[in-house]
Parts: structure tokens; C-alpha cells; sequence
């Protein structure tokens, strides 16, 4: 009988810092709210399939966090209106609340709960600005106690949700909850964040999981050793911390280290070696990146390597890039039983090419943010998949350090500096936002050694160099609360000036992020455009809505070749129109699935070959030629004028979902009426 495919599962956890050190207040409450749905929930998951071994990659600052709130009862904005009394409420905070209590994803956890769907409804989905100052007057005292409840009922995981008996009653009653219940619902958070590391705990003393880490606050480590404003020092200081913090907390020190955002450097892999690690891991674009030998053969990325530099050797695994990204991206759009199944067919394809030799297919992602966007926050996919791998014996998981410890390794002269994004550092560096937030962190430094820092400075100073703020001052990426970020970095520079008794500089109280183009545009007026592939004249797209891709990407990134760069549409009273652009290196590819997805009111699709559109493929106009436009019949969804439906449009290819435009939630259109010309969504 053959041998077993070895599997390596490497979940990744963290959120950065949201503590403002001078006050003791968290300024965001996303480490309390992923506490509850994701960090024991997934945990509990796993913990049901001990034959499924697994690597938690675990954040010093995200486990401090958690105890810190578990200590301290430390509080936030979120949590403070949640207790506050409905009826005492004013309208400043009700404001709040109809914009900040919907925070969550709106296609997977809002429609569980019907009496949530109302308010939400009844808030709008678009309604910004002055629209929801107006609609405050809207809502009684029982709808915003109601609101209070459902947005922390629904961050808890779904498990919870049908085991404990307390958040079972609630989900139960469904509405006109009482200040009891809400008070006891808010208290029960503290009690399933103080379970997290014991379980985690308890799991790696099982052997069920291994605890690695990261550097403490999640820096980009090649940059603070040798990028345009390096500071070497604060990278050891980061990688030591995070070693001692994890040895202190959980018993033993880590084998393991996955540099944040899988970032690494000859310099890094020297400094992870020096401080004691054993392994670490990056991407398999690295790999290729770091070959020598021609081109790379096809287990390459599935051996692990031993890299030799100056201080020593330390054992490197790459990351399957296509698995790992359809855990992350596509799988949450497939059925349960077909996401295992295909996940296991991509298993199978690597059995048969490794035979019986060595090598380990190492499946790394993030651990919590993928999961908002499945069904049940993944649950059904992710029990599924264990069992399915519980049962089939000719694939066997293990940890990184069980299965290094059964796998010779090949000797790595270099690695590329890179990331696993597009396997350079360009997300945190290179450009206006990136290079002001560099200097600035290096001048707060001013050439003095760290160690010379008192607490808080020293914290709030080491907390400013966390990848995160960078990562949401990237021109890529849009969180909807980039302000928000951008105020926390500079408020860790300020309160390190104020820390040191000294005046921070004046330029800290501007914006960072550079104000963008805007990325997102609702429709101006009717179009009617000639369906024929080509951009007839200027006016006929003109008032069209717009998205751009990466418009509302968010805290995932996907890495993966563009198709559509840009996405327009529009309507008139007969038509919906889209245009799509494409990027010309795909025109002439094959294989492409373009669909249009109403939700309830149905999905349309049709196939492009061979840089065409398959006639046969659809049954409305659509023409390719510089561009793609389709004219898709109002009447197609059986509705009846002004009804609401939500549309989003997909880019496929064998079953991978490539595209979607918007990246999340839905654009909300109206079935046009005779007064369409007067009325838009």
C-alpha cells in the first residue's frame, strides 16, 4: 500500500493593535468580535476531528489583546453602546449605531436573523450621510435595543449559537429583547473569550496542533531590516518578543515562525535562525523565485528546503498557492461535499505526481477573515473537508514540525525577497502614503537605540510599524474605514512623542492616505448603448456606473490575474448594460465564465473561447470586440416594476470564482417603471 500524502494545515490569526496606549481604550472592537466567532469557534471545529492535525499561527499582539481584555474588561465604543440603555440613547449615538451596527458581512450573517434583515431594510442599504441622520427618527427604543443585540448576537459563532443555551434562546425569541437579556448577552462574550487559550492550550498538549508565531506587532521584516528607512533593530527586538511572548504563554518555545505576510529576505531568514527558530514559511512564487537550477520542477514547490546562511540553517516550506487561494476566495461560493471533493481531487493530483517519495502539500492561509463570506462562517465546509480527510487514508495531516521531522529537505542557496503577494513588497512600501509612514516612524526614532525607550513609548513606537496601517494606506485596498486606520497609526506616533514628554510634529494630524480617485460610482442617468463590442462614441457609456477592480477589496488579497479591469453599468427601461474591459494579455485566453447573479431572482451566464463569445451561450445580446457589452432584458426576472433585487457579476473559470464585481456585498438595483427616468438606485 502506498504511503500517505502528507498534508500541513497553517492557519494564520491576527488583528494588529487597537489599544490606545494613553487612554486604555481598544479604538476598534475587532478583536473582541473575531474572539467570539472565530478564534474559539474554528478551534472547536477542529478539536471535533482529532485525527486532523494543524498549525496555529498565532500573533503575539492578537493573544495579547484577548488577554488583555479578558483582564482589564477593557472596553470599546462598540461595547459601550451596546450596553449603553436603549432608551437612553441619544442621537448622536443612535447615528452611530444605524451605521456602525451592520458591520459585518451582509449576504452570509445579517439574513439569519429576520428581525436583523428588517432593521436593515429599514435603515437601507445605501442610505449614508444626511439619509440616515434623517431615518434615526425612524426607529423605536425596542428596534434600536433589538439592533443592539443582533449585532453581537450575530458575531457569535454559528456553533455557539446552537449549543449554548443562552444565545439558543435568544436566537429563538428573535426580537423585543429585554435589557436583561442583552446585558447577559454582552457578559457571555467575556466568557467565551476566557475558553480560547485554554483550548488552544490544551489542544497543543494533545499534539492536535502546533503553536507558531509571528513577530509581535506583524512587521514587514526585509523592510525594517534593509528597506529605505530600515531599522534593524526594532526587526530583532519584534522577532525576540514574539519568541518570548508565545514560550511565556503557552509553555514551550515555538518551533515555528511564519513572517508576516509570508515577507522574507536573506536578512530575515539570518535573523529567524539567530533567534532560535526552526522553520518558517513564504509562498511558493518565492520559490520560484529563489531557483537557481532552470526551471523549477513540478514537486519543487511541495519538498522543504534548508536554507544555510550566516547564522546557521533553518528548514523553509512554500505555500501551495492554488489550494490555499481557493480555501481563501472560491470555495465559499461552492456547495460544501463539491468544495472537500474538489479540494481533494487537487490532493490526489499531487499523490499522483509525488508517488511514494517525499514531499508535503502545505496549505497556509488566513485562519478567520475568508470565513464571513461562507455559508455558516464555514462551518459546513470546513466539517466536511476534516471528515472527509478523517476517512480517506491516503492523505494524512500534520503539523509543520511533524511533518519536517519526516521529510529530508534540499539545500536553498537563496531566497527572493518578497511577499506573498506578487512576491515583492509593494503593498507597504513604494509609494507616497507608504514612504511618509516610514519616515515618520524612523524620525519618531531618531537614530536612538530602542532599548533606551520607556513603556508605553516603546510599545506604542514598535505597534506603528505593524504591516496593517500600511496594508490599508495602499492605493489597493479600501476597508470602508481607512480613516479610521490611518488615525490609529498616527495616534501610536503622537502618543510616543507625548510619552517622551515631547510635541509630536504637526504633519501627524494630517490624513496619510492620499485621497483617491473615486473607485465606486452609482449610475447618473439612463444609457442606451449600442451592443456591439466597441465603444461607439464617447457619450454612449457616459453617466454609466463604475467599479474598478480592487475598488472594494478588503482585508483579503488575492493574488490571481486580473480579466476585468474595469466594470461599468447602467440602464434604461427596457435593459439592464454592462460593459466589461479586459485586460488585454486575457482577451485571447479560453475558458472564461462571465455571470450575472440577482440573488433570488436568478443567475445568467455566458462563456467567452478563444478571445469570443460562445453564441450558443447565452440568450440575450452581447458582443465582444476592444470590450465586452451585454443588454441584459429587465423582463428575464419576472419582477414587477420598483422591485428591489441585489446584482453582483462574476468572472469564472473551471469552477474558480476569478472576479467579482463589487469584491463584497451586492450593487442594489430597482426593476425600472414607468418614471425610471426619475427614479434610480
Amino acid at each position: 500500500m502506498s504511503k500517505p500524502l502528507p498534508v500541513v494545515f497553517v492557519w494564520h490569526f491576527h488583528q494588529p493593535c487597537y489599544l490606545d496606549y494613553a487612554t486604555g481604550i481598544y479604538r476598534m472592537p475587532w478583536v473582541r468580535l473575531h474572539a467570539i466567532k472565530d478564534y474559539y469557534g474554528f478551534a472547536l471545529t477542529l478539536s471535533r476531528f482529532p485525527e486532523i492535525k494543524a498549525t496555529f499561527n498565532l500573533t503575539p499582539v492578537l493573544v495579547a489583546q484577548i488577554l488583555d481584555i479578558l483582564k482589564r474588561r477593557a472596553s470599546d465604543k462598540f461595547l459601550d453602546l451596546s450596553y449603553r440603555s436603549a432608551d437612553t440613547l441619544d442621537s448622536e449615538e443612535q447615528l452611530f449605531l444605524l451605521r456602525d451596527f451592520f458591520s459585518l458581512n451582509w449576504e452570509t450573517m445579517v439574513p439569519l436573523f429576520p428581525r436583523y434583515q428588517q432593521l436593515l431594510v429599514k435603515r437601507g442599504r445605501t442610505a449614508s450621510g444626511a439619509e440616515l441622520e434623517e431615518r434615526v427618527r425612524d426607529f423605536s427604543v425596542s428596534e434600536w435595543r433589538d439592533l443592539q443585540v443582533l449585532f453581537n448576537l450575530a458575531w457569535f459563532h454559528p456553533t455557539l449559537r446552537q449549543e449554548e443555551g443562552l444565545l439558543k434562546d435568544l436566537v429563538r425569541k428573535g426580537r423585543n429583547y429585554t435589557e436583561e437579556e442583552k446585558t447577559a448577552l454582552l457578559d457571555f462574550q467575556y466568557e467565551i473569550m476566557a475558553r480560547i487559550i485554554p483550548l488552544w492550550k490544551r489542544m497543543s498538549g494533545e499534539g492536535q496542533i502546533e503553536i507558531s508565531t509571528s513577530p509581535y506587532y506583524h512587521p514587514i521584516l526585509p523592510l525594517l531590516l534593509s528597506g529605505p528607512q530600515p531599522l534593524p533593530e526594532d526587526a530583532a527586538l519584534q522577532v525576540r518578543m514574539a519568541r518570548e511572548f508565545c514560550r511565556d504563554i503557552f509553555g514551550s518555545e515555538p518551533a515555528g515562525c511564519w513572517p508576516s505576510e509570508g515577507a522574507v529576505s536573506n536578512e530575515t531568514l539570518n535573523l529567524l535562525t539567530r533567534e532560535g527558530f526552526l522553520w518558517t514559511a513564504t509562498d511558493e512564487g518565492i520559490l520560484r523565485r529563489s531557483w537557481d537550477g532552470g526551471e523549477l520542477p513540478a514537486d519543487g514547490i511541495y519538498q522543504p528546503y534548508a536554507y544555510q546562511g550566516d547564522a546557521g540553517q533553518i528548514k523553509v516550506i512554500f505555500r501551495d498557492q492554488h489550494i490555499s487561494d481557493k480555501i481563501g476566495f472560491a470555495y465559499q461560493f461552492q456547495e460544501a461535499k463539491a468544495a472537500a471533493e474538489n479540494l481533494c481531487a487537487d490532493l490526489s493530483r499531487v499523490k499522483r505526481l509525488l508517488g511514494d517519495g517525499p514531499g508535503a502539500v502545505h496549505i497556509i492561509l488566513d485562519g478567520e477573515n475568508a470565513w464571513e463570506s461562507y455559508p455558516v462562517n464555514g462551518v459546513p465546509f470546513l466539517t466536511t473537508l476534516y471528515a472527509t480527510l478523517s476517512a480517506r487514508k491516503e492523505f494524512k495531516t500534520y503539523t509543520a514540525s511533524q511533518s519536517l521531522s519526516e521529510t529530508r529537505t534540499l539545500p536553498l542557496n537563496r531566497i527572493h525577497t518578497g511577499s506573498w503577494i506578487n512576491q515583492d513588497l509593494h503593498i507597504w512600501s513604494g509609494y507616497p502614503a507608504a514612504d511618509f509612514a516610514w519616515q515618520a516612524v524612523a524620525r519618531a526614532r531618531q537614530a536612538r537605540r530602542i532599548e533606551e525607550f520607556g513603556e508605553p513609548a516603546r510599545s506604542s513606537v514598535l505597534a506603528a510599524e505593524g504591516s496593517d496601517w500600511f496594508w490599508w494606506l495602499s492605493p489597493e485596498h479600501c476597508s470602508g474605514r481607512d480613516q479610521e486606520f490611518d488615525d490609529l497609526f498616527r495616534l501610536f506616533l503622537i502618543n510616543f512623542y507625548r510619552f517622551q514628554g515631547e510635541k509630536e510634529p504637526e504633519d501627524l494630524q494630517n490624513f496619510t492616505k492620499e485621497l483617491q480617485a473615486e473607485k465606486v460610482r452609482l449610475p447618473k442617468n439612463p444609457i442606451q448603448p449600442e451592443i456591439d463590442g466597441r465603444v461607439t462614441s464617447y457619450y454612449e457609456w457616459l453617466g454609466a456606473g463604475h467599479l474598478t477592480e480592487g475598488a472594494l477589496s478588503g482585508a483579503m488579497h488575492q493574488q490571481q490575474r486580473v480579466v476585468v479591469t474595469d466594470f461599468y453599468f447602467g440602464w434604461d427601461r427596457n435593459n439592464l448594460y454592462l460593459r466589461c474591459d479586459l485586460d488585454p494579455v486575457c482577451v485571447e485566453e479560453d475558458g472564461f465564465l462571465f455571470c450575472l447573479n440577482f440573488g433570488l431572482a436568478g443567475q445568467w451566464s455566458f462563456r467567452a473561447g478563444n478571445g469570443k463569445i460562445i453564441s450558443q451561450s447565452f440568450l440575450f445580446p452581447v458582443a465582444q470586440e476592444t470590450i465586452i457589452e451585454v443588454a441584459f432584458p429587465w423582463q428575464e426576472l419576472k419582477l414587477v416594476s420598483g422591485s428591489g433585487l441585489e446584482f453582483f457579476f462574476e468572472v469564472r473559470r473551471d469552477n474558480h470564482i476569478l472576479q467579482r464585481f463589487p469584491h463584497q456585498k451586492s450593487l442594489n438595483l430597482t426593476v425600472p417603471g414607468d418614471d425610471y427616468e426619475e427614479n434610480f438606485w
